[in-house]
């Protein structure tokens, strides 16, 4: 069946990637069972088999965990045969999608926790092989390989390979954006089953880590209003176009939010500015046992948080440095990010920013996974100084920063050959004249 849907050539490397994928879930479970004792994998898994004994001994009270607020009174719907799972995931407004999605898993693998994570994988393997296939008829005469390093990179690969909020969030993104190429590209903007993806990955997003449905907004905002705002001359006018559109939209996104904030609870911006410096301070204690980096104080302002926005931004994407590496379980990521760093002066020493902007500017899909790249990358840096949770939440950005600089690039070269292979001919007249 694969071999119908995927000509021969790709079929070999998306076979490939899923056994690397399955094999980053097992380990991924490895690393949760001796070094985190199961941590919110396990708890995740656990609350959705005690959710589906739950639906067994009594399908009314299943649909009312599903369907009514999270409380004490939902939780008091457990009993002893079907498990208790734990409070703090049960009543947490922004773990439960996660535990609803985890749950037709956890029920297709007989209640298996190596299932199930097997399961999560291969789902989040599907998902970037979906948005790859899209990104490479979008950039064509690009050497393959270069858009599949998209799908390999480390927080991607490991960190989206489990029963975690990352793996879903990792689909929900992919989705989206295969959603919004469908629309702009294909002409599929009325179609129901375009639109209700759209509409439910970002959902997802939104009730499950709310500052990437706010980076989000100003990225989708550029990428619908881009051809628009690109035949408007002088380039200067153009741009203050975008930031105009953007101001619109997150101005009125942020008053609608901030005016229905007692029903949106924490999702109100006000609250979510007051709440900064509070998390920063309390993950930087000691009791975290030194695995964390500080930023400074944050001052719970718009004006002090965009202070921080350099370094937040610096930290979010490549944190931790050599010099921060606490544990040995932290060397991957360490690597990783002294790699990428290497490799961003060597791309602006070899390519250029100039050449940079103007491939991003002149294409709306790599300017939507920059503008939200960039922005997810500060709002991480900014709230998340914990190296544990930083490197986790990475998943859902670092990729799409790192597929524009590996197009922007490959577009450089893919130039400077056609430039010199251009030249070869004339070069020859003269040498024989």
């Amino acid at each position: 069946l694969i071999y119908r849907i995927f000509p021969l050539y790709n079929s070999i490397f998306f076979l490939a990637y899923i056994v690397v994928k399955v094999l980053a879930a097992l380990s991924l479970v490895l690393v949760y069972i001796t070094h985190y004792e199961g941590g919110d994998m396990f708890s995740y898994y656990f609350s959705a088999v005690c959710t589906i004994n739950l639906a067994f001994e009594n399908f009314e009270n299943f649909l009312k965990v599903i369907l009514e607020t999270p409380g004490p009174h939902t939780l008091n719907l457990y009993t002893q045969n079907t498990g208790i799972p734990p409070s703090d995931i049960m009543l947490n407004r922004f773990t439960q999608p996660t535990i609803f999605i985890t749950i037709p898993l956890v029920f297709l693998s007989m209640n298996s926790f190596l299932g199930t994570s097997v399961l999560t994988s291969i789902l989040t393997g599907f998902a970037h092989w979906h948005l790859y296939k899209k990104l490479l008829s979008l950039f064509p005469g690009i050497n393959p390989v270069v858009i599949m390093l998209f799908i390999f990179t480390l927080p991607n690969l490991i960190w989206t390979s489990g029963i975690l909020k990352d793996a879903y969030m990792q689909i929900a993104l992919s989705i989206l954006t295969i959603t919004l190429i469908k629309m702009k590209y294909e002409g599929r903007w009325l179609s129901i089953t375009v639109l209700i993806s759209f509409l439910l990955s970002y959902y997802y997003i939104f009730m499950t880590r709310t500052y990437v449905a706010y980076a989000l907004i100003p990225a989708i905002v550029f990428f619908f209003f881009f051809d628009l705002v690109r035949k408007v001359k002088p380039v200067w006018a153009g741009v203050l176009i975008y930031i105009l559109f953007a101001g619109i939209f997150i101005g009125g996104a942020g008053m609608i939010i901030y005016e229905m904030g007692d029903l949106l609870w924490k999702y109100n911006p006000k609250t979510i500015l007051e709440k900064i410096e509070e998390i920063r301070s309390d993950l930087v204690k000691d009791y975290y046992g030194g695995n964390h980096f500080d930023i400074g104080p944050v001052e719970p302002t718009i004006t002090g948080v965009l202070e921080k926005f350099p370094i937040a931004t610096i930290s979010g994407i490549y944190r931790p440095f050599p010099w921060e590496l606490r544990k040995p379980i932290m060397f991957p990521d360490v690597a990783f990010d002294t790699i990428l760093l290497i490799l961003t002066f060597y791309f602006f020493l070899r390519v250029g920013l100039k050449h940079l902007l103007t491939d991003v500017f002149t294409n709306p899909v790599l300017l939507f996974m920059l503008t939200y790249g960039i922005l997810c990358a500060f709002a991480v840096g900014l709230t998340t100084p914990n190296f544990g949770a930083l490197v986790r939440f990475k998943s859902q950005y670092m990729p799409f920063i790192i597929t524009v600089f590996l197009l922007s690039g490959a577009k450089y070269m893919l130039k400077n050959k056609s430039i010199q292979e251009s030249e070869l001919p004339a070069m020859g007249r003269v040498t024989t004249g």
